[in-house]
């Protein structure tokens, strides 16, 4: 595996590489490069359409649109799973803790109003996610925090979710806005993808260690990222992890270069 940057994009004023073409076409059975192009696309791109999102919101706060691109923004920021309405309506679990109990799960889309509140100035969403895994998102950010909140007042008692918005809607926002081949998912690989970096970075200035200790490293970062998906280890490394990163940061931290 060639884990040699061979590119970089700048977003929200740091650097991150990427190990994709910004210019690539991949066929969709190329999942894993596909993947991983998107995200080298969406990070060249990112700060031009957050600044285009934020300024439609501003602008027309109560239109579908600025609801959608609302979504989109918590996506980028939290990594949030989008949802769907056939989950939140309830399934029996399969979970071995669980079985067949009756559960509802759900994400951006499908999120009621019971499932977001204000807390000191921090917009709190608390929901039970995929794989019935506890959700507890915190976003501090005051443009995030005030909009959540004149969202949260216009669903209460007028509509069933939050957002007002469902998978449809998403998908196709997303693709008019980010590209054809783009879909909601793409968003969450993005937040996994900026988050590993960020995690590496106060590493990659230290002294080189032995390749069992990088390993431990590694394992630590990819254990942050899944903390900020809400999901395992596991998961967060093979779903949505470029592997290319991570044998990089193996030989910066071995000098194996």
């Amino acid at each position: 595996m060639d884990s040699t940057p061979i590119g970089e994009f700048k977003y929200q004023g740091k650097t991150y590489p990427v190990w994709s073409s910004f210019e690539a076409h991949y066929k969709p059975g190329d999942s894993e490069l596909g993947k991983f192009n998107r995200y080298a696309k969406l990070g060249l791109n990112a700060d031009k359409v957050i600044a285009k999102f934020k300024d439609l919101i501003q602008k027309q706060p109560l239109s579908k649109e600025a609801h959608l691109a609302y979504a989109c923004l918590l996506m980028l920021q939290s990594g949030i799973r989008v949802g769907n309405e056939d989950s939140a309506a309830g399934y029996e679990s399969q979970l071995s803790g669980n079985p067949g109990e009756f559960v509802q799960t759900y994400g951006v889309t499908t999120l009621k109003p019971e499932h977001v509140e204000i807390h000191d100035n921090t917009l709190v969403l608390h929901f039970l996610g995929k794989k019935q895994v506890e959700q507890n998102i915190k976003i501090e950010d005051p443009f995030m925090v005030s909009f959540g909140e004149d969202y949260l007042d216009a669903a209460v008692g007028t509509q069933e979710t939050w957002l007002g918005v469902d998978l449809g809607d998403l998908t196709r926002f997303i693709k008019l806005n980010f590209g054809e081949q783009f879909v909601p998912k793409d968003l969450r690989t993005f937040k996994a993808n900026v988050t590993a970096f960020d995690l590496m970075r106060p590493y990659l200035d230290e002294a080189p260690v032995e390749k069992k200790d990088a390993k431990e490293e590694t394992k630590m970062l990819v254990a942050g990222v899944a903390e900020a998906l809400g999901n395992t280890p596991a998961v967060a490394k093979g779903a949505y992890l470029d592997a290319r990163m991570l044998e990089w940061f193996l030989n910066v931290r071995t000098k194996h270069l």
